[in-house]
């Protein structure tokens, strides 16, 4: 039977539990964590006023959230998570997996989608099944498991910053696309699934901090996590047919105790700025032409807003571009 993933108790619970994961008791348990995720660290390393935008106004381009790659990334982790639910209780029961099953389920995630990307998505998937079976490399202990763990200072002790007079917890919160035991690797593994027209390259995952961050927040519950494994899957075709090889690919990334304490350390610094007065008061931007055009909903609004004088007209001047507030990022 797979083991319960491990559980951290709320901030200021009195606990030895809580004491071993680094929860810092002398909060007082009213005051309420600021909690953070990769993909905001990442929006405010890459434009503070992306960032004001996006995660503290709740910003959001409808048209931009559909239909395109973000929408398709999104149906294929729900696959994914499918695919690997079944997987893992056939492991439980001593069964095989039943393959004619698991496709009506997974029938019911593709056909549901934007009816543009059911063809590349049921090609991805097919190709997968192909490729990796029954994935027997993996004993998969959950999936899709959303988890929190305090981010730790300079000191090594939990993370806390005053915001408006008031000292509040950061807690790091991600979601781990796989938890598994590799048996390639003979250990622990966190499994993060990629679509993607462009592959990772190896160099790419082992500079990416989102992976190591997993991995820092594993260990802090206790789990000795062995690294990662990028499961990327392409979602565009070449002319010529193409090998299953050249499709998909597993790239491992394994992090040294340096060097997950420097990824950590350097999401801390960045916490610090995006939660500092100064940036409260005013974020500045900064645009970068070879990224903003695929990655930021705000690139013509951006240019607007630098043209006009008058704060007050910075909501009328979103809302013309179609963007509305209320998005929430997971949080």
């Amino acid at each position: 039977m797979p083991r319960k993933p491990h559980r951290v108790p709320g901030t200021g619970r009195r606990s030895e539990a809580a004491a071993k994961l680094g929860v810092d008791l002398r909060v007082p348990p009213e005051v309420d964590p600021i909690v953070i995720r990769h993909s905001e660290i990442a929006d405010f390393r890459h434009c503070p006023l992306k960032h004001r935008l996006a995660w503290v106004e709740g910003w959001w381009s409808p048209a931009r959230e559909s239909g395109g790659a973000r929408d398709l990334g999104q149906v294929w982790h729900r696959v994914m998570q499918v695919r690997y639910r079944c997987l893992r209780d056939a492991a439980a029961q001593g069964a095989p997996p039943d393959e004619d099953d698991i496709e009506d389920l997974v029938a019911g995630v593709i056909e549901g989608a934007n009816e543009d990307l059911r063809e590349t998505l049921w090609w991805m998937y097919e190709g997968y099944v192909e490729l990796y079976g029954r994935d027997s490399d993996l004993e998969i202990l959950s999936i899709e498991e959303t988890l929190r763990v305090p981010f730790h200072d300079e000191d090594d002790r939990p993370l806390v910053i005053e915001v408006d007079g008031v000292r509040r917890p950061i807690l790091y919160s991600w979601t781990t696309d796989l938890f598994a035991r590799s048996r390639t690797y003979r250990g622990l593994v966190v499994v993060d699934h990629k679509s993607t027209s462009q592959p990772l390259s190896k160099m790419d995952i082992d500079l990416s901090d989102q992976f190591g961050l997993y991995t820092v927040a594993w260990r802090r519950l206790g789990e000795n996590i062995r690294g990662q494994l990028v499961n990327q899957a392409k979602t565009k075709r070449l002319k010529r047919p193409m090998t299953l090889e050249e499709r998909f690919s597993r790239t491992p990334s394994i992090r040294t105790p340096a060097e997950l304490r420097a990824i950590e350390l350097d999401a801390v610094d960045t916490i610090y700025a995006m939660l500092s007065p100064r940036n409260r008061r005013r974020s500045y931007s900064n645009p970068d032409p070879r990224s903003c055009g695929w990655k930021c909903d705000f690139k013509e609004p951006h240019l607007r807003l630098r043209r006009n004088t008058d704060p007050r007209k910075e909501r009328a001047i979103l809302k013309s571009f179609g963007l509305e507030q209320g998005a929430t990022h997971g949080q």
